[in-house]
């Protein structure tokens, strides 16, 4: 009996072996082909970017991907800070949302309007922003950045101080461009020219706590100067602090 049981034993897993043997040498069941990694598979792949977080927890955040052809496509979406409840947003194709206003009803952005980068905030209403923008400020030059104040009081923004020149068009000037921080209430009232004297300020500032003042960051232009030298501000309505470093 013993020896009947050991054979019956053996034969079984030596069955079960070839039974495995083959079915590993079988193609997987609805498995689409390998192909070699190309362009056109890199060119569509996603990327994700967290761009601002309001005060409830809410993430916004850009998703990027390509096509066979044609620009590239951006989509806005926001999540909780749990991961959960992802939901696309609905915003103009010219709308580039920066963050939330302080009570996390509408995103303030860049929106292009006759060509040039304002700064807009629109409601948000649904995961779907409204058509006409509460908020809109308009500079010369349009704007390059800008950051709220962490009271959710005032926007900084980065832009062009120089007025409109009618013949830009027609008429180029080779020279270094010029950038300095203005400061206006997230209502788009109350604008003003904080620091005026900088003229290269970098897209780089932070806010203080309090809100009253920001730290701006400059550089000397590559155009028209032979050394290199950084400088940091502090500034605010009344006045300017210099902490210059080279």
């Amino acid at each position: 009996m013993l020896r009947i049981y050991s054979a019956s034993r053996w034969m079984f897993a030596t069955l079960m072996l070839a039974t495995a043997d083959g079915a590993a040498q079988q193609p997987p069941a609805n498995t689409s082909a390998k192909h070699p990694f190309s362009a056109k598979d890199w060119s569509t792949l996603r990327s994700a970017r967290a761009t601002a977080v309001a005060r409830d927890g809410l993430i916004l955040y850009h998703v990027g991907f390509g096509g066979e052809k044609g620009l590239s496509h951006s989509e806005w979406w926001t999540i909780s800070a749990k991961g959960t409840n992802p939901a696309k947003l609905e915003l103009s194709k010219d709308f580039s949302p920066f963050g939330f206003s302080a009570d996390g009803s509408s995103l303030y952005g860049k929106w292009k309007l006759n060509k040039l980068q304002q700064l807009a905030g629109f409601p948000l209403i649904d995961h779907k922003a409204a058509s006409v923008p509460s908020t809109l400020v308009l500079l010369p030059h349009g704007i390059q950045s800008t950051v709220a104040s962490p009271d959710g009081k005032h926007f900084a923004i980065v832009a062009d101080p120089r007025p409109f020149d009618s013949l830009e068009d027609v008429r180029h000037v080779i020279e270094a461009g010029q950038s300095s921080l203005y400061v206006v209430n997230t209502d788009g009232t109350g604008g003003q020219w904080w620091c005026s004297d900088l003229k290269s300020i970098a897209n780089e500032f932070a806010w203080n706590a309090d809100g009253t003042s920001i730290a701006v960051l400059s550089q000397l232009p590559h155009i028209g100067y032979h050394r290199v030298s950084t400088a940091i501000d502090v500034c605010s309505v009344h006045n300017a602090a210099r902490d210059r470093c080279s």
